[in-house]
């Protein structure tokens, strides 16, 4: 997890570009803090779910959509960098000059004493801590309190004032089958980490295992790195740098030529229409990406292109995005459903997003299995994560009527992990779909799914 390196990593101009981002960043006046306090708001909510979870406390419904407790130690490291913040801070004068406005716009200040933090792990029992969706509360590189992750806040400053990349015009192409006449794709989400661990590298080893099985195409979920500069493709981490590493840089790549240039995409075989959807792009900063929204220009053009087809009868819709159409239980639609719905006149038929660090297949009982769409969460291909224990019903035996898997394994790494993942798909040109969901290191689907019905 690194800061952007925008003086080698973009154009040439890039160094008298820095100096007139430099000079706005300093001259900014207060009337313009709006977005930064609506930011510090969400930071401060954020810090109070966070020592709600640390000290067992149930989740405060006022909370909701407020705020996330995986940020929750952002305001604390904002007026307590750790050493290495400190470093960056103390050698980029951009790094610094964000930083400056971060401290001197954030109000208000976190809660948490000094050296609480750090010291936290002597006096919290059951250390590390993970809470009901999974996520790992420890120091640990990648788990929720490492304290690398506040430099999201320096990218996503100065992409504020920067600038966003926006995608080129959506492509639409046609893919071409296999040789057994289908197509195979492969599913990754949340795959931006390094090499880390003692048993070798998450993101190397699930990437090594999906080769073998010889996918005919590769779909990646988004969060391709963490604080927004580094590789590919649907996003809410790359957007912490506006985009700025995302599109120029990855999909620039000879290897993504196909692409276009653009997040957004749909691609066809035989009734199956797959819409990879860029749900970050217009996100709000104010709660750092986390809602995603489709925008006016990708609804619109989602409604041309199925005019184009006289509708959507008769084809099977694959949706592909980074943000969640359900909420974590499953039993209530997002703001994103309704919105992707409403574009494309009906429920998509299936939906993979990630977002979430999970791997979770929901079943018929959620809200969108109502409506008939079958949902799957694929955001577990390296980043660390727990059993997700808020997924059990009452009994601790099942999984609540609203999920039919999750992944649950522990893994070697320990630590409270469970096992890294991919999912992979194959679809047959009369509308058949057969769904698997592997664990790193198994050969053998440990969840299958042939035209919506479960196999052991």
């Amino acid at each position: 997890m690194v800061i952007a390196e925008f003086e080698s990593r973009l154009k040439s101009g890039w160094r008298s570009e820095k100096q007139s981002l430099l000079a706005r960043l300093r001259a900014l006046e207060p009337p313009e803090f709006a977005l930064l306090r609506d930011i510090w708001e969400y930071l401060r909510v954020s810090e109070l779910m966070m020592l709600d979870t640390l000290n067992g406390r149930p989740e405060n419904p006022d909370y909701v959509g407020k705020g996330c407790a995986k940020f929750g130690h952002f305001l604390y490291h904002l007026h307590h960098p750790h050493p290495q913040l400190k470093a960056l801070i103390e050698r980029d004068e951009l790094a610094r000059a964000a930083w400056s406005l971060a401290a001197h716009a954030a109000k208000p200040r976190s809660t948490i004493a000094p050296g609480f933090l750090e010291s936290i792990k002597v006096v919290m029992a059951g250390w590390p801590i993970v809470d009901r969706e999974g996520a790992i509360y420890g120091f640990n590189q990648y788990e929720s309190l490492d304290p690398h992750w506040t430099q999201v806040l320096i990218n996503l400053l100065i992409a504020m004032f920067h600038g966003r990349h926006s995608g080129a015009t959506p492509c639409v192409k046609a893919l071409i089958p296999g040789l057994n006449g289908k197509v195979r794709l492969g599913i990754v989400g949340s795959r931006g980490a390094g090499a880390y661990g003692s048993n070798g590298c998450a993101a190397v080893a699930v990437m090594k295992q999906l080769e073998a099985m010889n996918c005919d195409f590769l779909l990646y979920m988004g969060d391709a790195y963490c604080a927004g500069c580094g590789l590919p493709f649907i996003s809410s981490h790359e957007m912490y740098s506006g985009g700025n590493g995302y599109i120029p840089h990855a999909l620039g790549r000879d290897i993504f030529m196909q692409q276009g240039m653009t997040g957004c995409f749909a691609l066809t075989f035989g009734k199956w229409i797959i819409l990879g959807l860029d749900t970050s792009s217009n996100a709000s900063a104010a709660n750092l990406y986390m809602n995603g929204t489709l925008g006016e220009q990708q609804s619109a053009w989602l409604r041309e292109y199925r005019q184009s087809l006289g509708g959507f009868d008769g084809k099977k819709i694959l949706v592909l995005t980074q943000h969640e159409g359900l909420n974590f239980l499953g039993d209530s639609l997002t703001g994103l459903f309704n919105e992707v719905a409403d574009a494309i006149g009906r429920a998509p038929d299936i939906w993979y997003w990630g977002h979430l660090h999970n791997g979770i297949a929901y079943s018929n009982a959620s809200a969108a299995g109502k409506l008939g769409t079958r949902a799957r969460c694929v955001g577990h291909s390296a980043i660390p994560y727990g059993f997700a224990s808020g997924l059990m019903d009452a009994s601790g035996r099942y999984p609540v009527a609203s999920v039919d898997y999750f992944m649950q394994t522990p893994s070697p790494e320990g630590g409270m992990r469970v096992l890294n993942g991919f999912a992979t798909l194959e679809l047959g040109e009369n509308g058949d779909i057969t769904e698997l969901f592997f664990e790193q290191g198994n050969a053998t689907p440990v969840w299958r799914s042939v035209n919506g019905v479960r196999f052991a």
